[in-house]
């Protein structure tokens, strides 16, 4: 048991130092031309170990075509996951998700609810993707 425990931090301390790595290169770096592939990949194995953060800033990695291609599906699967794990920037830009109608149905209710992060059941990720 203590082994699994143990485990488990040593992966989200793993987590949190990937994304730490991609976003110095993103946002604390004064190059003018960023590594996007780098960091990417960096936050994607983070994301995918579950690290809230690096889930959201994956998101808008699809959402903007930095380091891969755009792609508003896989976008929205990255905002709804870090959206699940509290992350309040992925929460606002899933009501966006709302708001517009694009890949949901239009429903201001929900938008509202979602932003404001009183939604207290957020919908199902109904949105897959294959890699």
């Amino acid at each position: 048991m203590n082994n699994k425990k143990s485990n488990i931090k040593d992966s989200e301390a793993q987590a949190k130092q990937l994304f730490n790595e991609g976003y110095k290169l993103a946002f604390q770096t004064k190059e003018k031309i960023k590594p996007w592939k780098k960091i990417f990949d960096l936050w994607k194995l983070a994301a995918t170990a579950g690290h809230a953060s690096a889930q959201f800033h994956l998101g808008t990695c699809y959402d903007f075509g930095k380091g891969v291609d755009k792609n508003i599906k896989k976008a929205f699967y990255w905002y709804m996951k870090a959206a699940r794990n509290g992350k309040m920037e992925a929460q606002y830009n899933i009501g966006f998700f709302y708001n517009r109608g694009v890949l949901v149905k239009q429903d201001y209710n929900t938008m509202y609810s979602i932003i404001l992060g009183i939604y207290s059941d957020i919908p199902p990720l109904t949105v897959a993707y294959n890699e």
